[in-house]
């Protein structure tokens, strides 16, 4: 049985976002589709999309890139996904369709047990609440750091200076 398509691209991105799994022939995202998704889609199913940029190569490439792409996907998604997660096979330059397709079968089997068995990043820990990530660690974390657009240094130029467009020496000269 060939798994329902993903078609909104609100679908695309938000696989995007969640787990991955990259093999030569192909990136593999999934996630668990949320208890509210339920109403809106049918739950116990596996969804399953599939994209190929133009980076892949012209339209022949890309379109035979997804053949491929849709091929292991029937084969092994209905017997290896998950009920109620979504999947989007993204294809690669030089791997998608070079590849042995037996090859890609055992690829995606191996990309499937790895995003299966990754845990979601709430419960990896992630970031710290109360911190700033980007800072941590530092002496001045929190503080405002030079670097930021925001912060004035001794040389910067005042906003008049900037719109009048005149250089210091135009100045002296007038």
């Amino acid at each position: 049985m060939r798994p329902p398509r993903l078609t909104a691209r609100r679908e695309f991105l938000a696989a995007a976002k969640a787990r991955k799994a990259s093999m030569p022939g192909f990136v593999l995202q999934a996630r668990p589709r949320k208890p509210e998704e339920a109403e809106r889609v049918d739950a116990p199913l596996i969804r399953v999309g599939f994209t190929a940029s133009k980076k892949v190569g012209n339209a022949v490439i890309r379109n035979r890139a997804k053949r491929r792409l849709r091929a292991i996907a029937d084969a092994i998604l209905p017997l290896e996904g998950r009920p109620g997660w979504d999947y989007v096979l993204v294809a690669l330059k030089d791997g998608t369709v070079g590849r042995e397709f037996a090859t890609m079968r055992t690829e995606l089997s191996r990309a499937l047990a790895k995003v299966h068995a990754s845990k979601p990043a709430s419960a990896r820990g992630g970031a710290r609440q109360g911190r700033d990530s980007r800072n941590a660690g530092t002496p001045n974390a929190g503080t405002p750091n030079a670097r930021t657009p925001n912060a004035r240094t001794p040389n910067a130029r005042k906003p008049a200076e900037m719109s009048s467009g005149a250089s210091d020496q135009d100045k002296a000269g007038r």
